[in-house]
């Protein structure tokens, strides 16, 4: 192995566990707003793939009150260059009805709010069409979970 790749080629990577909860409201139907919640596990597979790919693998469970019961995800949180400062969730999953959907949620990162701006998931579901069907807005509580969340973290190594 050529000395330049070093710890690159090792398969070294992280894992975590990430939950979320909040409220959802259908766009169609102004119905008051229903609970939501998201519990992810995120996974790089070695840091040049991060590097590379600039995504963080995630896959949970998404549970919106009388629409997605409990339902997994799967998908990704890309990860911006540094001058950009954005987190961009984005995962599919089935309704309880069966029907496809893409969960999307953005955390723009800001210096000047940055508590807020971390633990907040503004985000959108869109249908198969890719048509928006409704809204939430999660929230990381850091006071009940961000011991968990840091005791999840870990590095763990893939075979290259």
């Amino acid at each position: 192995m050529p000395k330049t790749e070093g710890l690159f080629s090792i398969g070294l990577g992280f894992r975590f566990c990430e939950e979320m909860a909040g409220s959802y409201f259908v766009l169609s139907d102004g119905v008051p707003e229903h609970d939501v919640s998201l519990k992810l596990v995120g996974r790089t597979y070695g840091l040049r793939r991060l590097f590379r790919e600039q995504r963080v693998h995630i896959e949970g469970l998404l549970d919106i009150t009388g629409f997605a019961t409990n339902r997994p995800v799967r998908g990704a949180i890309s990860l911006h260059s540094p001058a950009d400062w954005r987190l961009i969730y984005e995962m599919t999953f089935a309704a309880d009805d069966g029907r496809p959907y893409t969960f999307r949620g953005e955390k723009d990162i800001f210096w000047v709010s940055l508590l807020d701006s971390i633990t907040t998931l503004p985000a959108s579901v869109y249908d198969a069409d890719g048509i928006e069907v409704g809204r939430a807005s999660l929230r990381f509580d850091i006071r009940g979970d961000l011991i968990n969340f840091i005791r999840s973290c870990r590095v763990v190594v893939h075979p290259t």
